[in-house]
C-alpha cells in the first residue's frame, strides 16, 4: 500500500519513498514489549503483539489504519507471527 511499518520500541509508519525516518511514532508503546507486527493486507489494521515477560501468555493489540486502538486479545507465549484467512 505504499507505507512500510516497522518497530523501533513504538509502531513506527512511513512512506515507502521517504526521504527521512518519522519522528513521531504511529503507535507509542505504553511501556510494553512489542514483539511483532502485522499490517492485514485487506482493511490495513495493524497488529502489534506484546510479549510481556516472553514467560507467560502475551497479548495482541489491535488498531486501525490510523492507529486507533480496536481491541486486545491474550494469546500463547511470546507471540511473533500473523495469519490472515479470508473466505471468497
Amino acid at each position: 500500500g505504499g507505507n512500510l511499518y516497522f518497530l523501533n520500541d513504538d509502531v513506527m509508519t512511513m512512506p515507502v519513498d521517504a526521504d527521512s525516518l518519522p519522528a513521531e511514532p504511529l503507535i507509542d508503546n505504553h511501556g510494553t514489549i512489542y514483539y511483532g507486527l502485522a499490517v492485514d493486507p485487506y482493511n490495513g489494521d495493524i497488529y502489534v503483539a506484546d510479549a510481556v515477560d516472553y514467560v507467560q501468555d502475551g497479548t495482541v493489540c489491535r488498531y486501525t489504519r490510523f492507529g486507533e486502538f480496536v481491541g486486545s486479545f491474550r494469546v500463547g507465549i511470546t507471540p511473533g507471527a500473523f495469519c490472515f484467512k479470508y473466505d471468497d
